[in-house]
């Protein structure tokens, strides 16, 4: 497994890099897994492939404060991500992985992975609606997919020293919502871990131990995803 333990400058960058890495793994057919961590330098608000602006964001706060509206490559809700929110994603071979070519299996498998890194850390956590991980009823993590021909990307969000109040200011409480929530507003849904975000990043990195020490960032792919989808204003109104 490849390590990429990088934060780049933009948020867009920073969006975009996860769905390179998937993309670069399915060109080349790479064998070699990959796992990144980083952390937002900036708010920015992420939506999935399919959701809508007008229904999950609180668009005029966005612009007054200077928040970053983006899509990301794969599904699910839109989510608040800044300083405090660890993010992570995995790059697996489907090859080595064929469990993976089932969405469900695929959540199950890897968030119960998160579930054991995060018991010794005395945070015992559930699998909660469709892709989340809840701790003391409260949502600390958020996931998503995207599946390629040959790979799959996992990513997703744990929250540990992350400001919560902002969630409310940026985001609407969202369309479609999983039972667990019962209507609760953002403030009494999701909560931080109580670890700070390098303890939460080392213990991904311990628990998928990757043998490769931290790759470079495919440049030139990351230039072209971005000139042709992340910086293209219809990406953003699907």
């Amino acid at each position: 497994m490849q390590l990429f333990d990088t934060t780049l400058n933009s948020p867009v960058e920073n969006v975009a890099l996860d769905e390179t890495l998937l993309m670069c793994a399915e060109q080349h057919n790479g064998a070699l897994d990959c796992l990144r961590v980083w952390e937002p330098k900036q708010y920015a608000v992420v939506m999935g492939r399919s959701g809508k602006i007008e229904e999950e964001i609180n668009l005029p706060a966005c612009q007054q404060d200077g928040v970053a509206v983006l899509r990301r490559a794969s599904g699910g809700g839109t989510v608040l991500t800044g300083p405090g929110c660890l993010m992570y994603a995995l790059v697996l071979n489907l090859d080595q992985h064929p469990q993976f070519h089932d969405n469900q299996n695929c959540h199950d498998t890897i968030l119960s992975e998160l579930i054991g890194i995060l018991a010794p850390l005395d945070v015992h956590c559930q699998i909660q609606g469709f892709s989340d991980l809840v701790y003391q009823n409260r949502k600390v993590s958020g996931n998503s997919l995207r599946r390629t021909r040959s790979h799959v990307l996992y990513h997703g969000t744990l929250l540990c020293q992350f400001d919560l109040e902002k969630i409310s200011r940026y985001l609407t409480i969202p369309p479609r919502k999983p039972d667990y929530r019962n209507n609760r507003p953002h403030l009494d849904f999701v909560a931080n871990i109580d670890y700070s975000v390098e303890q939460l990043k080392q213990a991904l990195i311990q628990h998928w131990a990757p043998s490769a020490k931290n790759g470079d960032v495919p440049q030139q792919q990351l230039n072209k995803l971005l000139d042709s989808k992340y910086q293209d204003p219809h990406w953003y109104t699907p």
